[in-house]
């Protein structure tokens, strides 16, 4: 995966633009200062991880060739979803000294080859070794909302496993193996994967993912986040499809939702729905789940503690 580089060196500028067209972007407010000594060639960005994207990339253009791209920062180029993602550092691998300050973090490891790529004009780990990297140094949740993520965009399962088996000296590789184990591509997002992670951490039993719901006629009604033996639906509320995007208001969105839903519960199934706010109060969450696994008589349930 490469790409041209949006950003350059301060001290190229007038040899990359001209002196002329300088000016003029200098006049226009289109040059951005994204790191030290490195600008990009457009307007401040509004999002907040895509102006992070050009900050790793302004910090690597200028920092030299012996750094890596790695960790979040990594997964920033290579479009790769993270939960609780921190923005305020950029984060390198190198073979010299480590270090970690305020807007830098150099973690110190001798990379082989193959677990270098170039994206955006910048020396960058690969996806397998970025996610497996960033699993050991968060949380359990963390790890597997970032493992999902990268079997989700084509990471092979099997380059996953053998960096999990060579990282036995490294600092979390237990939490690396321990998420690896349950890691799951279909999960179509980081809340479904946060939610898997929250059941696991929390004795839920685990859940079938991207069910197919028919009716008694054996005609497709809908397709359910998770599922429980074929009596429970679950669905992570996102709210983003609520948002009225793809051509639709808001209000026909969640009408057709809501006709989904009803759809689904009359084939005689419980729907369970939780949002964001649901999943940061974990007692709350487990009881939702576990009042409808109980009232379907799905069994194991888990025990009150």
């Amino acid at each position: 995966m490469t790409s041209d580089n949006p950003v350059v060196r301060r001290s190229a500028l007038s040899t990359v633009l001209g002196n002329e067209e300088l000016k003029l972007r200098q006049d226009e407010g289109t040059l951005t200062s994204v790191w030290r000594g490195a600008v990009h060639l457009g307007p401040t960005p509004d999002d907040a991880t895509e102006k992070y994207r050009l900050t790793v990339i302004g910090a690597a253009t200028v920092g030299g060739e012996q750094r890596v791209v790695s960790h979040q920062s990594a997964a920033a180029l290579h479009g790769i979803p993270l939960l609780r993602p921190d923005l305020t550092k950029v984060h390198f691998t190198t073979a010299k000294t480590g270090r970690a300050g305020a807007k830098i973090h150099l973690h110190r490891h001798k990379l082989l080859p193959e677990h270098v790529t170039v994206v955006d004009g910048v020396r960058v780990t690969t996806p397998a070794r970025t996610v497996a990297d960033i699993a050991r140094r968060g949380t359990f949740e963390q790890a597997v909302c970032c493992l999902d993520s990268g079997l989700r965009l084509g990471v092979d399962a099997a380059d996953l496993g053998e960096l999990a088996a060579s990282a036995t000296r490294m600092k979390g590789v237990a939490c690396l193996r321990r998420a690896l184990a349950v890691a799951d591509g279909r999960s179509e997002s980081v809340g479904e994967s946060f939610s898997r992670a929250t059941m696991l951490t929390l004795g839920i039993p685990p859940p079938d993912l991207q069910v197919t719901v028919l009716d008694d006629a054996g005609r497709f009604v809908a397709r359910g986040d998770f599922g429980w033996e074929d009596k429970v639906i679950g669905e992570f509320d996102g709210r983003v499809k609520y948002s009225g995007q793809f051509g639709t208001s808001a209000s026909e969105t969640v009408f057709a939702e809501k006709r989904r839903e009803d759809a689904i519960r009359r084939t005689g199934r419980i729907v369970v729905r939780w949002t964001w706010d649901d999943l940061l109060k974990p007692m709350h969450f487990r009881k939702l789940i576990l009042d409808a696994l109980l009232d379907a008589k799905v069994f194991p349930a888990p025990t009150e503690s």
